[in-house]
């Protein structure tokens, strides 16, 4: 959007009442009303630069503060053992075992990924039994 540019002319006593060209006003010449133009220009650039920095600030600031008011609602991290919720026991280790020589890839694919997760248990995982149940080189 453009805004209009105004040009301040002051008035000055020339001290001459009857010169009938002499209208009270200061005159400019063309490049003194072009700095004026450019300075007003300028200012006016500088102002709406300022303002949507500003804009930008307060909104890049809510967002962090919305993000801080989750982060409170939330404060505790997941629980890393919930993620083995699925009870995974040695006894059913056989049963996985058979299920990674099956021939459906999906049940292949959910044997070994329990079996993994066995694996991954944190305290004492079955390493050995399943190294000798030999589903390692499958």
């Amino acid at each position: 959007h453009e805004s209009k540019q105004e040009i301040l002319i002051t008035k000055t006593n020339t001290g001459d009442d009857n010169d009938p060209n002499d209208r009270g006003f200061q005159s400019f010449d063309d490049s003194q009303i072009r700095n004026l133009m450019q300075d007003n220009m300028l200012s006016s650039r500088r102002t709406e630069r300022e303002n949507r920095l500003q804009k930008a600030r307060q909104k890049a600031l809510q967002v962090k503060a919305s993000a801080n008011i989750n982060i409170n609602m939330n404060p505790k991290p997941p629980n890393p053992e919930a993620v083995h919720a699925i009870p995974l026991d040695i006894d059913q280790l056989s049963s996985y075992v058979q299920g990674v020589y099956s021939n459906g890839k999906a049940t292949q694919f959910e044997c070994v990924r329990k079996l993994r997760m066995l694996l991954s248990k944190p305290n004492s995982p079955p390493i050995k039994q399943v190294i000798d149940a030999g589903v390692v080189p499958r």
